[in-house]
Formats: structure tokens, C-alpha cells, sequence
């Protein structure tokens, strides 16, 4: 007998439901806190269910929860939330129902998964969503502070202000309030 259960994760909380194989009998429905002991919860009450097949929506946990679930023999399934309709349209959302859509679709197959990348990548593509928002918050920074500036009525000093000429000859403008801000 195959057992299918949706877990919709959330940052502190994970809602499991688990389908029987013919889609209709609702086995159990479990609210559990998104730590080690209610993960390994989840995994020992779904352990008298046979075969598991999970499908998991890709949140900020299910880095660590999926090769939880792998290591106990549990087929894992990440749906791709951008294609899963059936969850973003609901006139009813809530946890039990996203975690009962979750199962259904992949208990039917028509659920769209997403592409799963080594772990070098994620450690990659982490690096460089940390970096573009450095330089992002860098750029804005310096839009605040012309912006400051151009208020007061210094916008014409010669050189940018994260140039030393600028900064020179920011300070040079006899404002007090200027050196306050360089």
C-alpha cells in the first residue's frame, strides 16, 4: 500500500497529511513545529503507513527537511510553486488544504516538480543572491546620500561623493551638517 503525504512548511510550522493510495481516506493530519523533533515526529507517525511518497512545497526549510526525509527511504518530491496552481488559486487556504493539494498531486502525477541542483550550487547561487544584495544596498546608499545633499543645495561640488575629491570638497562647503554625513 502507497501512502501519500503533503507537507506544507511554513518557518515554524509544518502541516502533514496523508492520503491512502485510492485519494479519498485521510490517514492522518498532523501539526508539527519545523524543529529535528517534529520533523522525526512527522517520520515516525507516518511509519505504519508502508510505501511514503511526499511531496513538499521548496520553502526555506525543505533544505534540511528533504535529506531528513531521503535518509529514512521516503520518496521526496519538490513541487515547483510557480506551476502549482491548484494551491496559489484556492479559495480556501489553509495549511491542511495546501498539504491535502500537495498530496493529491503527486498521488495523481500531474503535479510539477522543481529542478533540484547540487549542493555546490545552492552554495553558489546563495553567494550571489548575497552579493547582488550588497550591491543593491550599496547603490542605495549613495542615492540617499546625494539625495541629502542635492536637499541642501550642495549638488554642484566637483566629483562623486564616493570619490575622496568629492568628499573633499563636500566638507570644504563650509556646512556643518555635511561632515556629519561623509
Amino acid at each position: 500500500m502507497t501512502t501519500y503525504i503533503g507537507i506544507d512548511l511554513h518557518k515554524r510550522t509544518q502541516t502533514w497529511v496523508a492520503l491512502a493510495e485510492n485519494g479519498k481516506d485521510t490517514l492522518f493530519t498532523r501539526e508539527f513545529p519545523v524543529t529535528l523533533a517534529g520533523v522525526e515526529a512527522g517520520i515516525k507517525l507516518s511509519k505504519s503507513c508502508g510505501e511514503k511518497i511526499v511531496a513538499i512545497e521548496p520553502t526555506c526549510g525543505c533544505l534540511w527537511v528533504v535529506p531528513l526525509l531521503r535518509a529514512c527511504d521516503i520518496e521526496v518530491h519538490i513541487s515547483n510553486p510557480r506551476k502549482v496552481k491548484a494551491i496559489a488559486d484556492s479559495l480556501q487556504k489553509t495549511d491542511k488544504n495546501d498539504a491535502t493539494t500537495l498530496a493529491q498531486l503527486v498521488r495523481t502525477g500531474i503535479m510539477h516538480e522543481s529542478r533540484e541542483v547540487s549542493p555546490e550550487i545552492q552554495t553558489l547561487r546563495a553567494l550571489v543572491r548575497e552579493r547582488v544584495f550588497l550591491v543593491r544596498l550599496r547603490a542605495s546608499m549613495k542615492c540617499r546620500l546625494e539625495s541629502v545633499v542635492t536637499r541642501n543645495g550642495r549638488h554642484r561640488i566637483e566629483g562623486s561623493l564616493s570619490s575622496k575629491k568629492g568628499k573633499t570638497a563636500l566638507i570644504e562647503s563650509d556646512d556643518a551638517r555635511m561632515e556629519t554625513i561623509t
